[in-house]
């Protein structure tokens, strides 16, 4: 392989350079990429670009098959917003199977300058995301379904024990100006157990003009025009005006632990209408076993009143808990029961300028398997160029 600063490469630069008003017309551009990180691809790995869903742009991430099911995808890459913030972003993400204890076997990760040798003192982050199922009427047990157990320490403190996400359609023709929504009352087991109900609420359409199938609460176009007050106040040079046309939110609504959320909407064109959708949030802010009392959403047709035609009970489908914690790196995972295949993201700013750098992590127990990590090696790359398309 040429040395990034080779003089033949150069001159080859020097030359499309020279090309680009014909490459322009043709809707691409010849440019030295600059100074970027581009991976050392061993044996079994595979290179993607930065730029395009990986098309297009220097090669700036890697793809690994570590074996045993565990994918390894590695990036030493600004993107293009923030190429003049200071630092390196360094990120690479593990995904492992489904259904197995994992565990790394030991507590650091090495970073080095590669020539040098000298250790980078930087802190690496490390978080797990997951995701488990369990079926509507069932109960959840926070503790078990989030793969590193009471360790885990969610990132965003309003979901402690996860979120709950579902999806649900209404039969064709049913899209009142204004509909009342019926969450489900929640269980809560163990010492103190208890029923927390959820008052109905009303959501009416327009959300605005530029979303006119979108379903509002008046409390969420009340907050919508709060932020844009606050932002023409604090910040008047964004486009604060922006923000109450296309907030996407249609409710929030807190109910004692209770945190729930979501959107409906329905999608018209002049040729035809999409069914009325929603996507509904639960973050329970309880620690205890919970469970929907009935997992039903109804919808009620604020002008034919409750019953009758004007009413649907939609049923929920099987629930899909969502975690996000951050951990330590030998923080073992336990395996959990109708969980997806977790992923372990780890995230550290490097220092600007450096030659090149390696990351080494400890081997990593999975199962009654241990798989081997070989090192993650980056090299600074100068005068790559090629030709990129305007437009992806």
């Amino acid at each position: 392989m040429a040395h990034p600063e080779h003089p033949v490469r150069r001159r080859a630069l020097l030359g499309g350079a020279l090309a680009l008003p014909l490459l322009a017309a043709a809707g691409c551009v010849a440019l030295p990429y600059g100074p970027y990180y581009r991976p050392v691809a061993g044996p079994g790995a595979r290179l993607r670009r930065a730029w395009c869903q990986g098309q297009a742009g220097p090669e700036t991430q890697v793809e690994i098959d570590a074996g045993a099911g565990v994918r390894v995808v590695a990036s030493a890459h600004r993107e293009g917003p923030k190429r003049d913030e200071p630092g390196l972003p360094l990120r690479v993400e593990l995904t492992l199977p489904a259904g197995l204890p994992a565990h790394f076997l030991g507590e650091r990760a090495a970073l080095r300058e590669t020539g040098s040798g000298r250790t980078l003192e930087a802190a690496i982050g490390v978080r797990v995301i997951a995701s488990a199922r369990v079926a509507a009427d069932a109960w959840v047990e926070p503790l078990r379904l989030r793969p590193a157990g009471g360790a885990g320490r969610p990132r965003d403190p309003r979901r402690p024990h996860g979120l709950l996400r579902a999806r649900f359609q209404a039969p064709a023709g049913f899209a009142p100006a204004a509909m009342t929504l019926q969450l489900p009352a929640v269980q809560l087991g163990g010492p103190g157990s208890g029923t927390l109900a959820t008052p109905p609420l009303l959501l009416r359409r327009p959300g605005s003009d530029r979303r006119p199938g979108d379903y509002r609460s008046d409390a969420e176009q009340q907050h919508l025009r709060e932020r844009e007050a606050a932002c023409r106040r604090d910040t008047p040079r964004l486009a604060c005006e922006n923000i109450v046309p296309y907030g996407e939110r249609s409710f929030s609504l807190a109910a004692g632990a209770l945190q729930w959320s979501g959107q409906w909407q329905r999608f018209e064109t002049a040729a035809r209408a999409e069914p009325l959708r929603g996507d509904v949030e639960l973050a329970v802010q309880d620690m205890r076993p919970w469970r929907l009392a009935e997992p039903v959403v109804q919808l009620t047709d604020a002008a034919a009143g409750a019953g009758g035609a004007g009413t649907l009970r939609l049923p929920f489908p099987a629930l899909d808990l969502l975690f996000d914690d951050d951990i330590t790196l030998a923080t073992p995972l336990q395996a959990v029961p109708g969980g997806g295949a977790p992923r372990l993201l780890l995230e550290a700013t490097l220092p600007d300028g450096l030659p090149g750098f390696e990351l080494a992590l400890p081997p990593l127990q999975l199962g009654s398997e241990r798989v081997e990590l070989a090192p993650l090696r980056f090299e600074r790359r100068l005068f790559d160029g090629g030709v990129e398309p305007l437009n992806c």
